[in-house]
């Protein structure tokens, strides 16, 4: 069962924290993988697909944490997105208040 993590930091620190997630799915996910490749070679080498299937299995069960990981980050990243864009927008309509304002008076 997949549940989510809810934490906070600051604006300025999101793209950090996204490039740390990466990082660890570089790290926890990647060295296993070419090991559970390694091994796979290994058993079709010796014409055993039933230890085969067994490593298929399991790296595509890493192959989907890592899918996962990657759509956290997705989501992460849109929604920085998103409040950027809002809050240039929101400059734009403060500005365009005070130029609208200093018109009129």
């Amino acid at each position: 069962m997949r549940v989510n993590i809810t934490y906070s930091v600051d604006f300025e620190e999101v793209i950090s924290a996204v490039s740390n997630l990466i990082d660890e799915i570089k790290q926890q996910s990647f060295s296993p993988l070419n090991e559970q490749l390694d091994d796979l070679l290994v058993s079709l080498s010796q014409e055993n697909e039933k230890q085969a299937l067994q490593i298929i299995d399991k790296i595509r069960l890493n192959l989907a944490k890592v899918d996962f990981r990657l759509m956290d980050c997705e989501g992460i990243l849109k929604g920085y997105r998103k409040a950027l864009a809002d809050k240039d927008a929101q400059i734009v309509n403060e500005e365009q208040k005070v130029e609208k304002a200093s018109a009129e008076g």
